[in-house]
């Protein structure tokens, strides 16, 4: 089972939580929030995922080259051989 703990008390919690925003109210109490559900948190999010998306439409994507480099994403610059090398073992 739950090895004797209660989540009664977590399990109406949540439901709670879940009718308040199935009715649109939008003063759920914040301290009760996990940190990653804040605005700033979630565009700090979508601004790194959409980083990369950007500099790949940009660059070109790096999988279609027909280049035998191993290059840098962002600046295309080739890796030093020792880098190639070490990437290969690994």
């Amino acid at each position: 089972m739950d090895g004797g703990r209660d989540t009664a008390p977590e399990t109406v919690r949540v439901l709670q939580e879940l009718e308040s925003q199935l009715k649109g109210e939008t003063n759920v109490d914040e301290k009760k929030k996990h940190h990653e559900q804040g605005l700033s948190t979630q565009k700090t999010f979508q601004i790194h995922v959409k980083h990369p998306l950007s500099t790949i439409s940009e660059m070109g994507n790096p999988f279609k080259d027909d280049r035998h480099e191993l290059l840098a994403l962002d600046t295309r610059n080739c890796a030093d051989a020792s880098v190639v090398n070490t990437v290969h073992r690994v």
